[in-house]
């Protein structure tokens, strides 16, 4: 579609909008953010861990973050509280908008903190966007010598497909006030001075709007509202009611027609979700936002000329041509315009190696015998890692031990080439990997006879790292804690005093009174949002797992929402009871996947961008477990190759979209290894829940209810695999 002005057709328009097509590409049928994800401000020291005698060239380089201060001296790379504040504010404020959207069923764009100079402000688009209005060439008249008018930004930009612009100014005011030793009279004087601040902000945002969509008739209607999200409706009505001219001023600001109360035209806690849980709206709640919402949007006519425009629109403003910055340590620019990008990033973020100060307490103090007991995500693997890199570089021989059999072998492969990855070719040969099961008496008497043979001759002392020590809970048996520990006992007795021995587990395990116990409950490895859905699990209510606890800093971000798709038996295409044989499902896993996140997408299939973007998506970025049953790939006849059992539906269903799927079964070590290392062809892989333990990816898409009992709990086992986007296939319960 081009947009014209008297004849004139703007060029720029038709290229972004084609972008625009394969970014969002259900503009027309559903809400979008961008950008898509919320990224906090988080900086990190960099440490550097490694033996004694490494030298700092060889040493580890781990990411700590930092803790936020009240203020910073000059040239400080710190985050402030108040940075800290307005992030969870506007994280707040997203995420009951979204819910809004969502139960509204609004099709709408929701742009958010947008600087008016990042509006098509791309250099490489600079000929395609030369014939739109853009900030910089608007000057306020009486400005004119003291200030530009293109400073500022839309904190919240909203394009409504039916109703036209929505701009909101947001303040954080209130948030401190309940550790502030403030009057009533002090605090309002403080709320007046913002709401203030936000007519003046507003009233220049519509202005810049007016100016920037100029060359569309009619002009859009442009709605502003105040946007207090830690202030009580009754407190701004006492403000306004005391302030008179200021209440004036918020009337002629938001159009308020004779007779409505302005407060209702602005967006306070009353209609949010509470601070302490932001991302629980309460029906009550739901209600007072939705009577905002008509209030300040849809009560009016539509603006039946802006439809025509909406896509347009969006083009110019979330299109190629502008910036959508995110904050990022690593990169000092970087565009997330499409959820696969943020999901990208968020990936790269909780995958990164990062340790919070009492683990690198704990690695310092170089102890022998060490327990590492923690749930899901919480850095104990990366501990492990980095203590056999510690013994790898000061010349000791490190034993990486596999005790459950194929369940455990890919979390120790995974140790295992993550060390080699971090160490000198020339100290490999002293790293060793050892596969056992306690489960089986006969595993564990070859893995000691090994052991003693090995030590025959030499009175080296014994360097060895176990992960995954406490059963996946559908591996759940009386007797599994026992025999792990008597595997312990067994190690003690050949080694004695020489036994160097660093076991993590998720679970109380009954593990040796002489291992020293580290508590490790800040998440590291997942997003917020994953963790939420594994504090569900059955496993902390019976207080067999350490309960999570809040770190000193805050996540990179809350990470994106849960992605619930449901498989209606009969209906839809879907059918049968199990979600594993169903094509459709897989079909609509796959149009997610695609469409949504373009995994696969190409770079060379990319526009061109100045700024750094995330990496996009790989098919072998997701993987696909189910918690119901297990997924099986085509048998062929091995004379024929004539398929003589097709593979499960779900997997046929992704296959029909073109998607590549390896399946990984149990028992088929090297798959399972090949999985561990993301080696092998670019595809999704398909596996058995029994051999995920420590395996980790971008996107994890689980088929599966959301029931949780002690003996099949996929919140605990399988959600916890996820470093960003949860894609959960659960049956209907409509």
């Amino acid at each position: 579609m081009a947009s014209t002005q008297a004849g004139l057709v703007h060029p720029g328009d038709g290229l972004f909008e084609k972008v625009v097509n394969d970014w969002y590409p259900r503009l027309e049928e559903r809400a979008y953010f961008v950008p898509p994800v919320h990224f906090n401000m988080v900086r990190y020291d960099t440490h550097h861990v490694g033996g004694q005698h490494s030298p700092h060239t060889d040493q580890v380089q781990v990411l700590v973050p930092k803790a936020p201060v009240k203020t910073k001296r000059k040239r400080e790379q710190s985050v402030l509280m108040s940075d800290v504040q307005n992030d969870r504010t506007t994280q707040r404020l997203r995420a009951c908008l979204r819910a809004l959207a969502e139960e509204q069923n609004e099709v709408m764009f929701v742009l958010s903190q947008l600087d008016y100079g990042d509006y098509l402000g791309e250099p490489c688009y600079s000929a395609a966007v030369r014939c739109f209005h853009s900030p910089k060439d608007f000057v306020q008249e009486e400005l004119k010598g003291k200030d530009v008018f293109h400073r500022g930004d839309f904190d919240i930009l909203i394009f409504h497909r039916e109703y036209g612009v929505l701009v909101g100014e947001v303040k954080t005011v209130g948030d401190n006030f309940s550790i502030l030793d403030l009057t009533q009279k002090q605090q309002d004087a403080i709320v007046a001075k913002k709401v203030e601040q936000a007519v003046k902000q507003l009233n220049k945002a519509e202005k810049v709007l007016a100016h920037l969509l100029s060359d569309l008739q009619p002009p859009p209607r442009v709605r502003k509202s105040v946007m207090l999200p830690n202030i009580a409706r009754s407190q701004l009505q006492r403000v306004l009611h005391n302030n008179p001219q200021l209440e004036e001023a918020v009337c002629q600001c938001m159009a308020v027609q004779r007779g409505v109360n302005p407060v209702d035209m602005c967006l306070c806690a009353d209609e949010l979700s509470n601070r302490n849980t932001p991302f629980d709206l309460t029906d009550d709640v739901m209600t007072k936002l939705v009577v905002w919402w008509r209030h300040v949007m849809t009560s009016q006519c539509p603006d039946t000329s802006f439809k025509a425009h909406y896509r347009s629109v969006v083009a110019r403003f979330a299109g190629p041509a502008t910036t959508i910055k995110v904050f990022s340590v690593s990169k000092p620019r970087l565009h997330v315009h499409t959820e696969g990008e943020a999901v990208s990033e968020i990936g790269r973020c909780f995958t990164q190696i990062i340790l919070h100060p009492d683990q690198l307490e704990v690695l310092q103090r170089d102890q022998r015998l060490v327990h590492l007991l923690g749930p899901p995500g919480t850095g104990k693997t990366v501990v492990l890692v980095v203590r056999a890199v510690k013994w790898l570089q000061d010349g000791k021989r490190v034993t990486i031990i596999s005790p459950r059999g194929f369940r455990s072998r890919a979390a120790a492969c995974i140790i295992y080439d993550q060390v080699c990855n971090m160490t000198d070719s020339v100290v490999h040969h002293n790293l060793n990997r050892l596969h056992t099961d306690v489960m089986k008496d006969t595993s564990v008497k070859e893995t000691l006879q090994r052991l003693a043979a090995d030590k025959q001759g030499r009175n080296d002392e014994f360097f060895g790292v176990i992960d995954e020590s406490s059963g996946n809970t559908d591996y759940a048996h009386p007797g599994i804690d026992n025999q792990f520990s008597k595997f312990c006992e067994e190690l003690k007795n050949l080694f004695g005093d020489l036994l160097h021995l660093w076991v993590a587990s998720t679970t109380k395990i009954d593990a040796p009174d002489w291992l020293d116990q580290v508590p490790l409950t800040e998440s590291l490895r997942s997003p917020p949002v994953i963790v939420r859905e594994i504090k569900q699990s059955v496993y902390f209510a019976s207080d067999q797992c350490p309960q999570y606890r809040e770190g000193s800093a805050p996540p990179p971000s809350d990470g994106p929402p849960v992605r619930r798709l449901y498989h209606t038996a009969g209906r839809d295409g879907h059918c049968g009871e199990d979600l594993g044989q169903c094509v459709q499902c897989g079909v609509d896993v796959c149009g997610y996947l695609v469409t949504d996140l373009r995994v696969g997408v190409k770079d060379a299939s990319r526009p061109p961008r100045s700024a750094v973007s995330p990496d996009p998506l790989r098919y072998r970025d997701v993987l696909v477990v189910s918690a119901e049953s297990s997924l099986t790939d085509d048998v062929t006849d091995p004379n024929t190759d004539e398929v003589v059992r097709p593979a499960s539906g779900f997997v046929r269903g992704l296959r029909q979209g073109c998607v590549p799927v390896r399946v990984v079964k149990s028992g088929d070590d090297a798959a399972v290894e090949q999985m561990a290392r993301m080696d092998g062809p670019d595809a999704v892989v398909a596996a058995d829940s029994h051999v995920v333990s420590g395996i980790e990816r971008h996107v994890v898409v689980l088929l599966g209810s959301e029931e949780s009992t002690p003996f099949k709990d996929a919140r605990f086992d399988l959600i916890s695999r996820c470093s960003s986007q949860l894609v959960w296939v659960l049956p209907s319960s409509r």
